[in-house]
């Protein structure tokens, strides 16, 4: 019998290019920290060039656990999946177009080890992938220590959400919780989790470079986005996260952020590759 991993990294990918899924691979396959399996979930089962390598990959390495879905099931199939077939006692979130570094699962398994938290992220480097020298624009800094991290969630999501791992009882208290596939769900399963009594912890450095260029900035304006952050919002309130203050405080600012400011977000783009 095969001997249970550790920690179950789970990584979905949909049509982004071959390229950056190869690099996002590489840099879970490579971790400092070997007790691990990696399920890797594809949401286009027409994409060919992904579906090939990725058949390829699972047969070449017996880490690597493939599963292919005819509907795109976006972010939330991560929480599906690892639901449903994830062995190890730590669940880890993968974005397919991130780079992990090379000791992340190694100092993230340490705090859960030490029981210092159920969740743990930590920051993130974004760098400008359109840029030929992968020009460093940020690292984005989220608070260390639970209340801290309480605090800093009534206003924004507190978690650099493809840098998360946990302990797998965390799933359990998901249960019964509506997960659809919508901008803002991992930071309403952050919420959730604070009010079931899961403590969170943040590295403060960073463990992962993310890809932020035009697209990101594009994806993350107009109504829509703000249609699917007031769904977070609302659910905020309804679990008695967020008072009624505090939620048409977050909405407003929201709004103004996502659907006043929209014109305005390629300028700044603009600026930051400048820099």
């Amino acid at each position: 019998m095969d001997k249970k991993p550790k920690v179950s990294v789970v990584m979905a990918c949909y049509r982004e290019p071959l390229e950056y899924v190869k690099t996002a691979v590489d840099s879970i396959l490579n971790q400092t920290y070997k007790d691990f399996e990696f399920l890797i979930i594809l949401n286009d089962a027409n994409n060919r060039e992904l579906y090939d390598f990725l058949q390829d990959l699972s047969k070449r390495d017996n880490k690597v656990k493939l599963f292919i879905s005819n509907f795109n099931l976006g972010i939330a199939s991560r929480f599906i999946y690892a639901d449903l077939y994830a062995k190890g006692d730590y669940i880890a979130i993968m974005d397919a177009d991130d780079i992990a570094f090379p000791d992340r699962i190694e100092k993230q398994v340490e705090i859960l080890e030490k029981n210092i938290a159920d969740v743990v992220s930590g920051w993130i480097e974004e760098f400008d992938d359109e840029n030929k020298d992968n020009v460093v624009i940020g690292i984005r800094k989220i608070p260390e220590k639970h209340e801290d991290i309480l605090k800093f969630a009534k206003r924004r999501n507190p978690i650099n959400d493809p840098t998360t791992m946990f302990k797998r009882q965390c799933l359990y208290a998901l249960k019964g919780m509506s997960i659809l596939n919508h901008f803002g769900l991992e930071y309403m399963i952050w919420v959730k989790l604070m009010k079931e009594g899961c403590r969170f912890y943040n590295i403060q450095e960073p463990i992962l470079r993310f890809r932020f260029n035009r697209k990101t900035y594009m994806r993350r304006r107009g109504l829509g986005i703000f249609c699917d952050e007031w769904k977070v919002l609302r659910f905020m309130k309804d679990i008695d996260f967020l008072n009624k203050k505090e939620y048409y405080f977050n909405l407003l600012t929201r709004f103004t952020a996502r659907v006043l400011l929209s014109p305005f977000i390629t300028y700044i783009y603009a600026i930051l590759r400048r820099r």
